[in-house]
Parts: structure tokens; C-alpha cells; sequence
């Protein structure tokens, strides 16, 4: 979606709550929250599409929390986030894909090497689906 050239703003200065700096994926989630909170919002974005700047550079992946430390607040948050994305986007018919991803390691990993224990059974306790295991004989196939 392009964005006004040069914008309206039906609102005056004082009666603005908000003003949100950047239109992307936490620009605007933020300004949607706090409008549905009954807040007045103005979102101010130097590009003339909202979501080109960093947002459009991310991994676009709904993260599992795999590489974080088992129970550590971020693997709780990255794990709920997730959940809470794929609800949303269901609920709103928004175009998603669970399709997986790979993770490798290139030599054989130690105990202290792996900091936070075997990947792949803490993405399973952290609410990770469909992670499993694979001999390298079976990816060259």
C-alpha cells in the first residue's frame, strides 16, 4: 500500500495522543493496539510504502524459539508470539505458510558446546511441532 504524499491529519496537534515514528511490522502493531485502546494515532513514515525499511529485510519466519535458552523469557515470548501470529492470521484469513526449516551443524557438538542442551529436544519443550532428526546420508538423497 503506498502512503499519501502528503498526508492529512483530520486531527489537530492537541488532540493527537500518539504519535508513532516508523510504519513498520512494530510501528504499526504498536499504533493498532494503542487506537484500539481508544487512542488518537498519527504514524509518521519517511518511505512512501509502510513496511520497506528494516521490517522488509527481516527472515520472514514465524520464529520457534529453537536457538534460545530453554525457559528464558525470550523463548517463552518467541514461542507465544508465535502461536499468537499463526491465531491471528487464521482468524483474519491472512496468506501464512508452516513449512519448517533446517538446522545444521557442521561438527560434532559437545555438551559445553551446546549451552542450552540438545536443539531440537528443547524446540519440542518449548512448543516447537514437527522437529525431528535427520542422518546426513539421508539429506544427500
Amino acid at each position: 500500500m503506498t502512503l499519501p504524499a502528503s498526508p492529512s491529519v483530520s486531527s489537530t496537534p492537541d488532540q493527537i495522543d500518539v504519535l508513532v515514528i516508523g510504519a513498520g511490522v512494530v510501528g504499526l502493531a504498536c499504533a493498532r493496539a494503542l487506537a484500539q485502546a481508544g487512542l488518537e494515532v498519527v504514524i509518521a513514515e519517511r518511505e512512501t510504502h509502510f513496511g520497506t525499511g528494516v521490517s522488509s529485510r527481516s527472515s520472514e519466519v514465524i520464529h520457534a524459539g529453537l536457538y534460545n535458552a530453554p525457559g528464558s523469557l525470550k523463548s517463552r515470548l518467541c514461542v507465544r508470539g508465535a502461536r499468537l501470529l499463526v491465531d491471528y492470521c487464521v482468524s483474519r484469513g491472512v496468506d501464512h505458510r508452516l513449512c519448517g526449516r533446517g538446522a545444521t551443524v557442521r561438527h560434532r557438538v559437545t555438551g559445553a558446546e551446546r549451552g542450552t542442551g540438545d536443539r531440537r529436544r528443547g524446540g519440542c519443550d518449548r512448543g516447537g511441532s514437527a522437529l525431528s532428526g535427520a542422518k546426513s546420508d539421508a539429506l544427500h538423497a
